[in-house]
């Protein structure tokens, strides 16, 4: 597996990796939609690379419905 991701750069949360994570609870608060802290910090370094989200799991479906990140659709 680590051969298998290592071409990909590594993405480390910095300060202003947490600060939307914040918004986006309270947005997705709004529509009655959670999201797990793993999954929120996922889509906060996706976002703040510009980076597509590859994963099967359904919070990234939610989170893509709240325009909150962009998931990669095969």
């Amino acid at each position: 597996m680590r051969r298998a991701l290592s071409p990909l750069p590594p993405l480390y949360p910095t300060d202003e990796t947490w600060a939307p994570m914040d918004r986006w609870v309270e947005r997705a608060a709004k529509r009655a939609s959670g999201s797990r802290v793993g999954d929120l910090l996922i889509g906060a370094l996706a976002a703040e690379s510009g980076s597509l989200v590859w994963s099967l799991d359904a919070d990234f479906d939610r989170m893509k419905r709240l325009g909150l990140v962009d998931v990669y659709e095969p």
